[in-house]
């Protein structure tokens, strides 16, 4: 399967087929249910279940969306300093005499920040050519301090700036790479599975509660589990990584190379 065929398959049908699954389930553990006398006494030990196994399965939950939301807010954060990183390099090195190296320097960081935006939205960030022209900046960086007589203080600036860049870009891309253990994953599952269906065996009368009651409870949790997933994965989710912080790189670089947006 080629690689667009995938990317349509996960975004599209993968969820869709994932809804339709989802509502036949429910619709079928209803009628079930509800086609079944339950006895008081059983109703009486599902109502506790429920109400226990709630005080464990929410807990669960919790550090699970805690665990997943911290990593893709880091992943955000790391991405931001990146950014962050080579703007201050080309600020620092805008002082420099020799303005030919400066704007070779300047006209690398402008195409990777256009690499870099032109990759938010899809799973190539991690692309070879990102990776090439960053080891480029490198590389200009160097031949700058090897070939300007610079002051220490601001030699180790500019080293520390493109060091940086390198480091966390490294760090942000270990770290999207990361799921979820699939213990983890069948843990959350089965738990959520556990909870729900006991909204199913409980002995209401009304038909109308009772559908209220599953499908709310169906609905949340079938949510939660959506969200977990998704932040899960930040290269190809709905809230995927963000690169708005590339565009100050841009900025930056155009006005050194007196380019109008």
């Amino acid at each position: 399967m080629s690689n667009n065929k995938q990317v349509i398959f996960r975004k599209k049908l993968l969820p869709a087929l994932a809804v339709i699954l989802l509502i036949s389930l429910f619709v079928i553990f209803f009628m079930v249910s509800r086609a079944k006398a339950i006895s008081d006494r059983d109703a009486n030990i599902i109502g506790c279940f429920i109400e226990w196994f709630g005080v464990l399965y929410g807990v669960l939950l919790a550090l699970v969306v805690v665990e997943v939301w911290h990593r893709y807010s880091q992943i955000n954060a790391e991405v931001d300093r990146e950014a962050d990183a080579l703007v201050l390099l080309l600020k620092t090195t805008s002082y420099l005499k020799d303005k030919s190296k400066l704007h070779v320097l300047a006209r690398n960081a402008l195409e990777y920040s256009k690499i870099m935006l032109q990759a938010e939205g899809s799973q190539d960030f991690a692309q070879i050519k990102a990776n090439k022209k960053l080891e480029e900046i490198h590389s200009n960086v160097g031949n700058i301090l090897n070939d300007a007589e610079l002051p220490l203080p601001l030699s180790l600036e500019i080293l520390r700036y493109i060091n940086d860049a390198i480091d966390l870009r490294g760090d942000w891309l270990a770290r999207a790479r990361e799921r979820m253990p699939r213990g983890i994953w069948g843990l959350v599952v089965v738990t959520s599975l556990f909870w729900v269906l006991g909204f199913f065996g409980l002995n209401i009368e009304s038909d109308t509660l009772a559908f209220m009651l599953c499908g709310i409870s169906t609905f949340t949790v079938s949510s939660i589990i959506f969200i977990i997933a998704d932040l899960d994965d930040p290269i190809g989710g709905v809230w995927r990584v963000r690169f708005e912080s590339f565009e100050l790189l841009q900025s930056e670089a155009r006005n050194l190379l007196n380019i109008n947006a």
